[in-house]
């Protein structure tokens, strides 16, 4: 028994809790957040009455417990920040080849922002981050990141997800089991070819993924209010229908090579917004005249007709909606 009971010690000792990964991390040498911050190698302003671009700052509650911490143009991500028992929002812009310390876990239960802004040119996200479950907003651009773990679902709490600029060329698929995921932005990853694995997506309100090279509309995205899907490679909206609804507000698909709005855009009553310019339409659809909720049509540098355009015009002028031809 009391041999058992040595070994059981000696695992409890050598295990390590998911969350507290980098437990060699000593944070009872601070004895506030002050000295926290006052360690580090970088000046950090504080308070500052505007947001600074170029340098370090720290927003610091009545209390003396800083709640926001942004880290400009630094050579390395100092662990003492994880310390910081109160932090909600971390951003790291402007680096060169940072890594993410597996200590970034210990932020787990107040973080709720953390922006990755152009700190590396091929990043890789390390495992702990995914133990942030309280995360409802993250953001990752121009950081060479390559590929979305699968893991990404277990930030159960995500509601906006923005990987602009990086070199992602597929989406996992346990990226439709995030249900609170309202806004997910895509852009500027010119590697991307589909969106298909969001097919199921319930509640994804704005989608954005603009300047990819998607070829073709994903299935069964349900509810959404915003699409986005300017200059990609777009020659068809086959699926349109599954992707829209009457709840839909904003439609921007300008910079492809649509050739035929189908009617199926008669489903997006409330749709307020319809950009199709530089695409290569020769002809709109009846239907589009009947959207009555519509307030803004971009048509320009398309293949329209001359007779076309005239009729076009003349049968907007007895409707609200502003028509840019």
């Amino acid at each position: 028994m009391r041999l058992f009971a040595l070994i059981l010690v000696v695992l409890l000792a050598s295990w390590t809790l998911p969350w507290a990964s980098g437990s060699q991390l000593d944070c009872s040498i601070y004895n506030s957040n002050k000295a926290i911050i006052q360690s580090l190698p970088f000046r950090v302003d504080i308070n500052p009455s505007v947001n600074l671009s170029g340098s370090s700052y720290v927003r610091v509650d009545y209390g003396g417990r800083v709640t926001d911490l942004t880290l400009t143009m630094v050579d390395s991500i100092p662990t003492s920040i994880f310390c910081l028992d109160s932090l909600k929002s971390l951003t790291i812009q402007y680096g060169t080849s940072l890594t993410i310390p597996p200590e970034i876990a210990r932020l787990r239960s107040y973080l709720t922002s953390l922006s990755l802004i152009k700190i590396s040119s091929s990043l890789t996200l390390p495992s702990e981050l995914f133990n942030l479950t309280n995360l409802v907003s993250l953001s990752i651009i121009s950081c060479g990141l390559e590929t979305l773990p699968d893991a990404i679902s277990q930030l159960s709490a995500l509601n906006e997800l923005d990987l602009t600029g990086n070199r992602l060329t597929s989406i996992p698929v346990t990226l439709a089991q995030i249900f609170l995921l309202r806004t997910l932005v895509l852009n500027a990853n010119p590697g991307l070819t589909s969106l298909d694995n969001l097919q199921g997506t319930q509640f994804l309100w704005n989608l954005n993924a603009s300047n990819c090279f998607i070829d073709h509309l994903p299935m069964n995205v349900s509810n959404t209010g915003v699409i986005e899907l300017n200059g990609n490679q777009l020659t068809s909206l086959a699926n349109l229908e599954t992707i829209i609804s009457d709840i839909t507000t904003v439609i921007s698909l300008k910079n492809n090579n649509i050739t035929v709005l189908p009617t199926t855009i008669r489903k997006a009553t409330k749709l307020e917004i319809l950009d199709l310019s530089n695409n290569q339409l020769t002809e709109l659809p009846e239907v589009v005249y009947s959207l009555s909720a519509l307030k803004t049509l971009i048509l320009s540098k398309n293949s329209f007709s001359r007779l076309e355009i005239e009729w076009i015009q003349g049968r907007f002028r007895t409707m609200s909606a502003v028509v840019i031809l």
